[in-house]
């Protein structure tokens, strides 16, 4: 498995497989030395347009940490309900403002 950043051919080929509407392992088979988990975690972490990477509102700040009350570090679920804002993104928000 491959541990090195991300190169800006792999993202690439990531978003044009995504765009081909193939999934995560089918792409990993285009990258030599990554694998389906990495690929996911890249393109819903980094790539997938839809990701917000403005401030957070002080209402997803209050809706991050209402969620986190309630559903403990559940990062995916709470992403979920904050729309545009990655499973990653989420988990760092909470951990920067404690």
């Amino acid at each position: 498995i491959k541990h090195s950043p991300w190169s800006p051919t792999e993202d690439t080929i990531v978003l044009e497989g995504k765009s081909e509407g193939l999934g995560f392992p089918e792409i990993a088979k285009s990258l030599p030395g990554r694998v389906a988990e990495q690929v996911r975690r890249r393109y819903l972490n980094c790539l997938d347009p839809t990701i917000r990477k403005d401030e957070w509102t002080e209402q997803e700040k209050e809706a991050l940490f209402d969620a986190q009350r309630r559903m403990g570090n559940k990062w995916t679920a709470i992403a979920a309900l904050l729309p545009g804002r990655s499973e990653n993104a989420v988990k760092n928000c909470w951990h920067n403002q404690i």
